[in-house]
């Protein structure tokens, strides 16, 4: 989230058990990747400077009483073909973040860029892979995105994301924006959440004539172009991933929408 000339983000970090976790050892992980550390307090494990970006790592607690966003467990409930897409497999996360023992409090700060949206989320990415290098996660909630993120998608992302430590570093859009779906009766409902940071309104989907598992795909589809660049507004139309709809002004939750008005036979999404 941004404030005035800079962006916050914030993050709950969970592990197995108690992590082995030091200023010392994360500031040599975070060496390795090429970044200068620069401790500014004693507080938590690390609380200073890593290159441009100001970070926190909490203390590690025992779980007490875990809080998941709200659209948890329903999200994790819904018969999605996790093989099929490209998200962030919602069940998977929810059991890791049941099941973690131990948590930390991850805070990231860096000077906003509106010509590159791209920068926080890597550097977000990096300074993770750092930490779990160092004490392996059982899962993480991206608060800023109302989204959990479990294990085997962080192990995939994050290593997908710095892959190529002497190249540019590739964007890991699958933890940029969040992309949710839940069914009940039969109503499949999908949204994005984090387009915001690229300058775009949130997308949201109703239907109860296409399968879950298509819904994501088409969602993560459009989210997926708005961190490439492209951008939707009320009134637009748009053929894409063999969609054909508009868009028109909506809301959830008392946030502002962008709903996704398809135009197929025996469809009639409500506005």
């Amino acid at each position: 989230m941004a404030n005035g000339d800079a962006q916050y983000f914030k993050v709950t970090l969970y592990f197995d058990n108690e992590p082995a976790i030091s200023g010392l050892t994360l500031t040599e992980a975070w060496g390795e990747e090429g970044y200068e550390c620069e401790p500014l307090s004693e507080k938590g494990v690390f609380d200073g400077l890593r290159g441009s970006t100001r970070v926190f790592v909490g203390a590690p607690e025992p779980v007490m009483a875990p809080v998941p966003p709200a659209q948890y467990p329903a999200v994790a409930q819904t018969n999605i073909d996790w093989s099929k897409t490209f998200c962030v497999d919602a069940k998977a996360a929810y059991d890791d973040f049941r099941h973690a023992t131990h948590q930390c409090e991850f805070r990231f700060l860096i000077m906003a860029d509106e010509n590159d949206p791209e920068i926080a989320h890597n550097e977000i990415v990096s300074t993770l892979l750092g930490i779990h290098q160092v004490a392996p996660m059982r899962a993480v909630a991206l608060h800023y995105l109302d989204m959990i993120v479990g294990r085997t998608n962080l192990d995939d992302y994050l290593n997908y994301a710095n892959s190529h430590l002497d190249q540019p570093q590739q964007m890991a859009e699958m933890l940029a924006f969040g992309a949710f779906v839940t069914e009940e009766a039969g109503a499949i409902r999908s949204w994005t959440t984090g387009l915001e940071h690229f300058g775009q309104t949130n997308l949201i989907l109703d239907t109860s004539k296409v399968e879950a598992t298509e819904v994501l795909l088409t969602i993560f589809g459009l989210g997926h172009l708005v961190v490439n660049g492209r951008r939707f507004a009320a009134g637009e139309a748009i053929t894409s991933y063999d969609l054909l709809a508009r868009f028109e002004a909506a809301e959830l939750d008392g946030r502002p929408m962008l709903r996704i008005v398809r135009h197929e036979a025996g469809e009639n999404t409500p506005s």
